[in-house]
């Protein structure tokens, strides 16, 4: 059994140390899946806390059920190496390095299952898939392509689950998706002012600022089976629909001195100019497969498919048909894959456990199209767990990962399309992050 668990861990250190989290998705969202490394998510092994993944696994879990798992994920990013021109090729020397930009943000999820028969079980997760916050100064070097960004989602999924004779589960719900994004990035009025031969205008030094706040209500929907065909395997697999979120909003521009000249001089940046962006949260299919080795050590694997390549890009387009469009991201998203294992080992009285894992994930931009603010690259995560059931009616899990990363190098040229107004930017950015993530499940 030792030399079983042994080689797991082994196995997944083995997995590709790269990384930066999948453009911001937030996977903590059950501290017993996550101390496995997600591989157990979609066979439904371990409690109610995986209806994000399978709606499914209600079907497992006897009487009425609550949990909560509240999380944080703790980056560190540092913006490195940095070189910087306006779109006139002025040289920006200020801020060339930038440290810890990317502070702690919280997540996780509540839960609920009610036992309304014994075969049918009626669901609700409340969970947070999307986060990030960023914070740039105001003078850095790449500010022209964004100085802050926050990213908050509130995705909300009821279900109804059917068991039938304990070898098949079925289960069907809707999402209910809220998505919020605040942007913020400098605008180059000194170099518009030069353009435009207006005294007294100064390249770099002029700065203004766009602000955005955009919020979305949007619907799709979930299916999820588990099949056990016999008592050592389970196998699980979930499709989440995309959820598109088209948003209408006012931008506020802050123009200063410059920018009021600029703007009265060619007509754009206006106040009353409205805004509309849209943002595909992508389809999504999982699977998985549980193997109980023994009483004391299981073991799981898990695929995931994000389908990133449906959605474009991420822009904001305005109603004044004269205002460029702001590009956050370009288009050319790949398709993406993550791949899991991981093992749980149990105390011989069952009352607490073990887990560990590792996973390995893709990255969907391209790394011509990765800016400052939208960044990513593949990806390796180890994370370990402990659960107890300290009582015959509730129990706690802590899991912990770390992901290992590769420095993601930007390239961004004022030749490219929606780059014309920024100017061209390039840089490392060190990153690196960790997880914990806290479990509570009572049964009433």
């Amino acid at each position: 059994m030792r030399k079983t668990f042994r080689y797991l861990f082994l196995l997944s250190l083995l997995l590709p140390l790269r990384c930066q989290a999948e453009l911001y998705f937030y996977p903590a969202l059950s501290a017993s899946t996550m101390g496995t490394a997600y591989a157990s998510a979609v066979a439904g092994t371990e409690d109610i806390t995986q209806q994000f993944y399978n709606p499914a696994v209600t079907c497992y879990f006897y009487d009425h059920q609550f949990g909560v798992s509240p999380s944080f994920l703790m980056p560190k990013d540092d913006f490195t190496e940095g070189v910087g021109t306006t779109f006139r090729g002025t040289v920006l020397t200020e801020s060339p390095e930038l440290k810890d930009f990317a502070p702690t943000i919280g997540g996780g999820g509540i839960y609920g299952s009610i036992e309304m028969k014994k075969w049918l079980r009626l669901g609700i997760a409340i969970t947070t898939p999307w986060r990030r916050r960023e914070n740039f100064a105001h003078d850095w070097i790449g500010r022209y392509y964004g100085t802050r960004l926050e990213i908050m989602s509130t995705n909300i999924t009821p279900s109804l689950a059917f068991s039938i004779r304990d070898v098949l589960c079925v289960a069907f719900g809707g999402q209910i998706d809220y998505f919020n994004l605040k942007y913020e990035e400098a605008i180059d009025f000194g170099s518009l002012g030069e353009q435009l031969a207006i005294n007294g205008a100064s390249a770099g030094n002029q700065d203004g600022f766009l602000n955005v706040n955009a919020a979305d209500w949007d619907y799709g929907w979930v299916v999820g089976l588990i099949l056990k065909p016999c008592y050592y395997i389970r196998l699980g697999v979930s499709y989440r629909s995309e959820v598109v979120h088209k948003f209408s909003f006012l931008p506020k521009f802050h123009l200063g001195n410059m920018g009021e000249q600029v703007s009265e001089n060619n007509g754009l940046y206006k106040p009353i100019c409205d805004g509309e962006m849209t943002i595909h949260c992508p389809h999504m299919i999982m699977a998985g497969i549980h193997y109980y080795h023994d009483c004391q050590c299981e073991f799981s694997a898990g695929l995931c498919w994000k389908a990133w390549s449906r959605g474009p890009g991420i822009r904001i387009q305005y109603s004044n048909i004269n205002q460029p469009d702001t590009v956050l991201v370009q288009d050319g998203w790949r398709d993406t894959f993550n791949i899991s294992i991981g093992g749980r080992y149990s105390s011989p009285c069952r009352n607490w456990y073990l887990r560990m894992g590792g996973m390995y994930e893709q990255n969907p931009v391209p790394t011509e199209v990765q800016t400052p603010i939208f960044y990513g690259e593949e990806n390796a995560t180890i994370a370990a767990g402990w659960g107890w059931n300290f009582c015959e009616y509730a129990y706690i899990d802590i899991s912990w990962s770390h992901i290992f990363s590769k420095n993601p190098l930007i390239r961004q040229f004022v030749t490219t399309a929606g780059n014309e107004n920024r100017g061209d930017i390039s840089g490392k950015i060190r990153t690196m992050s960790n997880t914990a993530c806290f479990s509570f499940i009572a049964v009433f």
